[in-house]
Order: structure tokens, then C-alpha cells, then sequence
């Protein structure tokens, strides 16, 4: 937290939003909101989800998808209009606006709703598509007719826009498995950036014309390019970089970040599977479950790896698994090994992504100085599955 700190300070016009969907740690999301600026507010992945955070007494929750549902209206308008939360909702389809606004019909004050802009990399007339799939507003004429559209409606109100740009944050471009990736990946993503640049002007421009309060953006992959146009946003997204898992290790932005800084994000959460096993000698060992993989298009990029002891690797036709997860032992460092783990028989583990864990897990323990000082219950050991 102090590296983001220390980067934010000479932006003062910019906070830092929390993206839930990253940590599912209550203990944690309050520990972080509370250490001060530039920390205000937090990214929520569902409705019921902003529900819950809420009854906690976390506020100024901004729900970063959008939903149909009739019963995430409800509670929309429930926390908007009978708790008075500060509660916003991403939208960016005309017709669920219309649902959205028909819904919220008798409401003391309009609902608040943010607008999202679709920024993935298109090429050749959209045949090449680099980014997620997400709003379909993907121009400023059209971002321009559904900003008059709302502020026709009368039950909601537009407050801001965001745009994430999902394929600057969530693709490294140093991945070792993929690397002869890496150098196509920076190529287009140094594009992307400049078209990212300009196209967030013009919807700064649009924010102050039409009077809107909010312009969200950024992502811990994309931390950097976004802290540059910190000038035009008024908070950046960050999440995984609470506890860097090892998928964030892959960025050049990282190489960056200790050019400029002397530091970068550092390792913070860990977890620990018993040994089971020891087979071949002691060539290999096995531990109990482990398959705690990542979102998004498969990879080994994407599963966890053993960082302690060290000269533990996965073995390629089981990876990481539901059950057990099989580790082979370094020759080289085959005593160094045994000796640790005769005496802890635990291997230590980093995630790959952000809140796979939690889901995993019903409590995290929050470690300082060596000591224990907190065993913090995640959603799921609240007894709450927001999926």
C-alpha cells in the first residue's frame, strides 16, 4: 500500500478505488480505506455482493458490472432510497437503461448510474480484436447519444464514465511461457496506449460538458500508462496489487516501476498445502489439493506455483489439482528440500490471479512481524457466494 501511496502523491486530484473482486477480504477492504487517501470507495462485482459490504458499513460501493435482474433493482433502490447509500451501477445498453429507469419509478432522487466505453484494440474493421468483450458503446457519437439519452430519463442519473482497459491490465508482456509472445503483445499495447490517450481526452472533455463528476479507469496490470493520465481521471482501479500473485510479475511496467521508484509491487499473500506424499526415492513429493486456478483463456500462466521450499516444480501432466498436486524435487537441491520439509511437511504456494483464493479458503491469516494478529473470515467464510 505505501508504493501506491507514494506514486499517488503527486497526483492529488486522482484516488485509488478498490476492486473487490481482487481480495473478498472485509477485514482487508476496511484495512485499506481506512490507512487514508488516496483510498476512497470500493469496485463491486455484483449487486447482492454491494448488499453485504454495505450491512458491514462500507460505503460508496460502485458496482463495475451491470445487471437485469428484478431483484438487483430491488436492492438498488433499497440502499439508494431507503439507506441513502452511495451506490452507482455501470451500465451500457439502451434497453436495460430503460428497465433500469422504469424500475426506479417514485424514487426520492434519481438513481445514480455510470457509463461504461468499450477501449479493447480493434483492427481491420474489427476482424482483429485485442481486449475483452464488454460495453457495446465503442465511439464517441455513440457515447455522445447515450449521455443525452439518460439525461433524458427521469428516475436516473448519469454521474461519470469508465473505461478499463483490460488488455493493458490483464495481459503481462514478459510472460515467461509465452514468450514469443511478448514482443508483439508490447507492440500493440504501446498503440493501444496513444488511442487509449487520446480517446480519454475527449471524454474528459465530454465529463465537464455535461456537468459528469466521476471518470474511472486503470487496472494494477495498467497502473503506470494510467497514472499518467491521472490529469484527466478522477480514480483508478486497483486490485490485484494488494497482493501481487505471480500473474503481475510479467509486466514491463514493473521494470518501470523500480527504474523510477526503487521498488515495485511486492508479495503479500501466500497460501500453504500439507505434504501427503513422498515418492521415488524422495524425487517427488505430493500435496493435497492446490487447483486454485485462474480466470480467463487457460495457460500455465495461470495456475499456482511453489515458491517454498525452493527446487519444487509442477510436473506437466497434472499441474496443479482438485485433489492433490504432485511436485518434482531439484536433484540439485534434494537435501536442502527433504530437510525443510521433514521438518514442516508444508509447501507455500502464490496464486496466480486476485480472488480466485478467497473462494477457496473461509479465512485469511493476516501475518505481521512473523506473528499472527488477525484471522480474517473471506466472503465465502461469511457463508456468502455472490455467483
Amino acid at each position: 500500500m505505501s508504493l501506491i501511496r507514494d506514486q499517488m502523491c503527486s497526483h492529488p486530484q486522482t484516488t485509488i478505488r478498490i476492486a473487490s473482486k481482487s481480495i473478498r477480504v472485509p477485514y482487508l477492504l476496511n484495512r485499506i480505506l481506512s490507512s487514508g487517501l488516496p483510498y476512497k470507495g470500493i469496485m463491486c462485482y455484483a449487486v447482492e455482493e454491494a448488499e453485504f459490504l454495505s450491512s458491514l458499513g462500507f460505503d460508496d460501493l460502485l458496482i463495475g458490472y451491470p445487471s437485469q435482474q428484478i431483484l438487483d433493482y430491488q436492492i438498488l433502490r433499497n440502499l439508494h432510497d431507503q439507506q441513502g447509500k452511495i451506490v452507482r451501477i455501470v451500465v451500457d445498453h439502451r434497453k436495460s437503461i430503460e428497465e433500469l429507469n422504469q424500475f426506479m419509478n417514485g424514487i426520492n432522487r434519481p438513481f445514480p448510474v455510470i457509463l461504461e466505453f468499450d477501449i479493447s484494440y480493434r483492427m481491420l474493421n474489427g476482424c482483429i480484436h485485442f481486449g475483452v468483450r464488454r460495453s457495446p458503446i465503442r465511439t464517441i457519437d455513440h457515447l455522445i447519444d447515450m449521455i443525452e439519452f439518460i439525461q433524458q430519463l427521469p428516475y436516473i442519473r448519469l454521474e461519470g464514465l469508465m473505461v478499463y482497459e483490460s488488455h493493458i491490465a490483464g495481459i503481462g508482456d514478459t510472460n515467461p511461457i509465452n514468450y514469443w509472445l511478448n514482443p508483439l503483445i508490447r507492440y500493440i499495447k504501446r498503440l493501444s496506449i496513444l488511442q487509449i490517450q487520446q480517446l480519454r481526452k475527449q471524454m474528459n472533455q465530454l465529463c465537464l460538458k455535461y456537468g459528469l463528476t466521476l471518470f474511472n479507469g486503470g487496472g494494477t496490470g495498467s497502473f503506470m500508462s494510467t497514472l499518467m493520465e491521472s490529469s484527466v481521471l478522477t480514480e483508478i482501479t486497483i486490485g490485484s496489487g494488494f497482493f501481487q500473485p505471480h500473474l503481475f510479475d510479467y509486466y514491463q511496467q514493473n521494470q518501470s516501476m523500480i527504474k523510477e521508484y526503487g521498488s515495485t509491487f511486492i508479495p503479500s499473500c501466500y497460501f500453504a498445502l500439507p505434504v501427503v506424499r513422498i515418492s521415488d526415492e524422495g524425487q517427488w513429493i505430493t500435496c493435497s489439493g492446490g487447483g486454485y486456478v485462474a480466470s480467463g483463456g487457460p495457460g500455465w500462466d495461470k495456475v499456482p506455483l511453489p515458491v517454498f521450499p525452493l527446487g519444487l516444480t509442477l510436473n506437466d501432466y497434472e499441474g496443479t489439482g482438485e485433489i492433490q498436486t504432485p511436485l518434482k524435487i531439484d536433484s540439485k537441491r534434494k537435501d536442502e528440500t527433504m530437510k525443510i520439509l521433514k521438518q514442516n511437511k508444508i509447501v507455500y504456494f502464490r496464486h496466480a490471479k486476485g480472488g480466485e483464493l478467497a473462494e477457496r479458503f473461509i479465512s485469511f491469516l493476516i501475518v505481521a512481524n512473523g506473528r499472527i494478529i488477525e484471522i480474517a473470515k473471506t466472503y465465502r467464510g461469511y457463508g456468502k457466494c455472490f455467483f
